[in-house]
């Protein structure tokens, strides 16, 4: 087998991973949305310790380590979005009331 054969089959089968790839993201995010008990748009209150817990609103959700997390920006004091932050479920996100 020449080199460029090697080369044909070897792009040929990245071309198959990356398009695997697509479809497990696809599925884990589908899992993801199913499990989490938010929705994009939720204001939701977040933090281990109940004295520095912070809010935030969803804006992803997003499957990470075999469980949903969510993507949040922080609400500042002022009402205004922060920084974007991964929320894990054991932050123990609660919905905030409206």
């Amino acid at each position: 087998m020449s080199i460029q054969d090697l080369k044909l089959r070897l792009s040929c089968a990245q071309a198959r991973r990356q398009e695997i790839d697509e479809e497990i993201s696809g599925i884990q995010k589908q899992i993801a949305a199913l499990d989490c008990p938010f929705k994009v748009g939720d204001t939701v209150e977040f933090g281990y310790r109940k004295e520095s817990r912070r809010r935030g609103i969803v804006v992803d959700i997003v499957f990470r380590y075999g469980d949903w997390a969510l993507l949040v920006h922080r609400l500042r004091k002022d009402g205004s979005r922060g920084a974007e932050i991964r929320v894990s479920k054991y932050e123990n996100p609660e919905m905030v009331p409206a």
